[in-house]
Formats: structure tokens, sequence, C-alpha cells
């Protein structure tokens, strides 16, 4: 199971077939294009360190970048999780939190966000 890391207008396929969608952001073009190849090439703990860039917004009251930035620990986890299951519960363990704080915040309406706690939850269970 793969996903996609994503900035801008793009869009993320999320495992499930939930999308995450995040408004752009003045980001500079350079450094959109390496994030999305980090990602593409599993390099995810270099691609880390630019999440405050492509990703400026992740406070609260700023929930698409926030589950922008869960997705992004979800599929690092999935990515590793047959070689290096301790790697893939951290970053399991940073999506259940930060897709937590937005389900905090979710009405009824959003309960896509407590049911991406529910999986990863349960992929946390699974890596160990």
């Amino acid at each position: 199971m793969t996903g996609s890391c994503t900035a801008g207008h793009a869009t993320a396929t999320r495992p499930r077939g939930t999308l995450v969608r995040v408004s752009p952001q003045p980001i500079a073009e350079a450094a959109q294009a390496r994030f999305l190849m980090l990602c593409a090439e599993g390099r995810y703990a270099e691609a880390e360190s630019m999440l405050s860039i492509v990703y400026p917004n992740a406070l609260p009251g700023a929930g698409d970048e926030i589950v922008a930035r869960a997705a992004f620990y979800e599929d690092w986890g999935d990515a590793v999780i047959a070689d290096d299951p301790p790697v893939a519960r951290t970053a399991y363990a940073q999506a259940e939190e930060l897709f937590a704080t937005v389900a905090s915040w979710s009405t009824e309406a959003e309960q896509h966000v407590t049911a991406a706690v529910d999986r990863v939850q349960a992929k946390q269970l699974h890596a160990s």
C-alpha cells in the first residue's frame, strides 16, 4: 500500500481512497519539487525537515495542513513497516497525534479524521 506526499494544489491519494487537499501556499517551487521527489523516493527522514516549508500553517485551525502532515507520517510508517517496525511505530504515533488533534476539533461531517485515528492506531498495533 503506497501513499504520496502532496503540496500546493496537488491531492494526495491516501490508503482506503481518502483524499487530503491542501490549499495553495506561496512556497518556493524548488522546495516543493524537492519535497515531492524525496517522498517519491521514500526518503522520508529527509523530507520531514521540509514539512514546515511545504505545510507552514500547521497551527490550530489549519486542519487541512495538519491532516496533510499526519498523512505524511502515516505514509512513512507504511513505507518502512516491513523493514523497520520501530521507525514505523514512531511515524504512526506522530500521525495518530496529528489526526487526533484535528479529530478533537471535528464535527460529525468530518468523521473521516476520526476514522484515520483508528486506522493509524491499528497500524501501530500491527507494527508491534
